[in-house]
């Protein structure tokens, strides 16, 4: 009879050493239990990893700064023809697209706020601004209107800081 080689960790079986063979020919291996032991506990932390990421990103919002302008609306890059009435505005060429991601930014919903008078207003995404700087967002006329200390479009260059709000 062969002495029995105890387990290496009797807290966790599945990390016990190699059984000998019980005499049916059915013999344990250990590496496998390591193996699969190893690849269900890879598998819970990249779950828990997975799920943290989706419940942090659900509740942290990036707020960008940079320079409001407006432009005379139209047919944007989203496929949409605006007018200029409308709340809407055109991404930074930098943003419109999500790095390492095939999806734009088209249609989500922005909170902007004019850093100067603190007037707030939503807008959504309509067009990408090729010579916006990252964080800056060109404006339809009646957003910067809205946005604007005078009501008009006399300032001509608003500091601004938004969010997604969608």
């Amino acid at each position: 009879m062969e002495p029995s080689t105890p387990s290496a960790d009797a807290a966790h079986p599945s990390y016990a050493a190699p059984a000998t063979d019980d005499g049916d020919g059915d013999r344990r291996d250990w590496s496998r239990r390591v193996t699969n032991a190893h690849s269900y506990a890879s598998h819970k932390v990249s779950h828990y990893h997975h799920k943290h990421i989706a419940q942090h990103k659900s509740t942290h919002t990036s707020t960008y700064h940079g320079r409001g302008t407006w432009y005379m609306t139209g047919q944007g890059a989203c496929g949409e023809t605006s007018r200029d009435s409308e709340h809407v505005v055109a991404i930074s060429h930098t943003q419109y697209i999500h790095p390492g991601e095939t999806k734009t930014s088209c249609f989500r919903m922005v909170r902007i706020t004019n850093l100067e008078n603190g007037k707030i207003a939503p807008a959504r995404i309509v067009d990408m601004c090729p010579g916006c700087s990252h964080g800056s967002l060109d404006m339809s006329q009646g957003l910067f209107e809205a946005l604007s200390a005078d009501g008009g479009l006399g300032e001509g260059v608003l500091s601004i800081k938004w969010e997604f709000d969608d």
